[in-house]
């Protein structure tokens, strides 16, 4: 196993950790994330992100802050789809995904695009559990604590998302999905 902990990654323009497709049992943790992208960066920022097929990876109590100009962001993105240029799916789903007590704390300084503090799409037997998410955003921007898409045997629980546009404060409560 591989664990990343405790460190700081500052960038601009850059994304901050990339877990490749067929990678296993890696734990990111401890680590505070400080992203700024500015109105030239190409693509969409993301502070952690794993593509494709990816099996036991943990993302533990981690601080992500960004602050973006970009049309699209991601705190934490969780996909099946491999990133460009492929732009295909993965081999598989990913499994046994753990994602606990991080806080997400993103703005979004454009009017228009998305912001979302975590994207998890096709996950198969994981956990979201005890995230605490801020999105902060202009009036065009959609924000979502958190999209989960196309998974199954989930737990979601315990997670706490504010949004300063709507001024809504959502418990997630528990939702464990079979």
């Amino acid at each position: 196993s591989i664990e990343i902990s405790s460190l700081t990654v500052t960038n601009t323009n850059k994304d901050g950790i990339y877990v490749n497709e067929n990678s296993t049992m890696i734990t990111i943790q401890n680590t505070k994330f400080d992203l700024t992208c500015d109105s030239d960066y190409y693509n969409s920022p993301m502070a952690i992100a794993a593509f494709g097929q990816v099996y036991g990876i943990s993302i533990l109590d981690n601080n992500i802050k960004m602050v973006s100009e970009a049309g699209y962001n991601y705190g934490i993105d969780i996909s099946n789809y491999l990133p460009a240029p492929a732009w295909d799916h993965g081999a598989g789903n990913a499994e046994l995904i753990d994602v606990r007590n991080n806080v997400i704390n993103i703005t979004s300084t454009v009017n228009s695009g998305m912001v979302e503090a975590m994207y998890i799409d096709s996950v198969v037997n994981s956990e979201f559990v005890n995230n605490t998410i801020y999105t902060y955003s202009g009036e065009g921007v959609a924000n979502y604590g958190m999209a989960l898409v196309d998974s199954w045997g989930y737990t979601v629980m315990g997670n706490l998302f504010e949004d300063d546009y709507t001024g809504s404060v959502w418990d997630g409560g528990s939702q464990n999905i079979k």
